[in-house]
C-alpha cells in the first residue's frame, strides 16, 4: 500500500534479549546467587568510593560477564577498593562486595 501522507504506522515489533551466560558469569552466580537480582541500576556507582577517582561501575561489569567479555569486567574489579558502600544502596540487596572480591580473588589466581 503506498504512503500518500509521508508517514504511516509502524509494524508492530518485539525485542529479544539474548544474553549468552558466560562459564565466569554462571561461576559468579554459582558463589553468590543474589547476583541474579541485580538490576542494573547504578545505584552502588553512585556511592562508589573508586568511582570518585577512575570509572568503576558494577552495573556495567556485571553486563560486560554475562556477554563474556571478561577482560574488561576484570579492568571494573581491579579498581574497587572493597569498602563495601555500594551494599547499603543496593536496592536489590545484592552482595556486591562478595562479587567484587570472588573476581578479584580469580584475578589472582589465573595471574589476568
Amino acid at each position: 500500500m503506498a504512503n500518500k501522507f509521508g508517514f504511516g504506522a509502524l509494524q508492530p515489533r518485539s525485542i529479544t534479549v539474548h544474553l549468552p551466560l558466560d562459564s565466569l558469569y554462571q561461576k559468579m552466580v554459582n558463589a553468590e546467587p543474589s547476583l541474579r537480582l541485580c538490576i542494573n541500576c547504578g545505584m552502588c556507582s553512585s556511592v562508589c568510593t573508586a568511582n570518585r577517582f577512575e570509572e568503576t561501575q558494577f552495573h556495567k561489569m556485571v553486563i560486560l560477564l554475562r556477554y563474556g567479555l571478561q577482560e574488561e569486567a576484570f579492568t571494573y574489579a581491579r579498581r574497587c577498593v572493597l569498602c563495601g558502600n555500594c551494599i547499603l544502596t543496593c536496592p536489590r540487596n545484592v552482595n556486591i562486595r562478595h562479587v567484587m572480591f570472588l573476581l578479584k580473588k580469580e584475578i589472582h589466581e589465573h595471574s589476568l
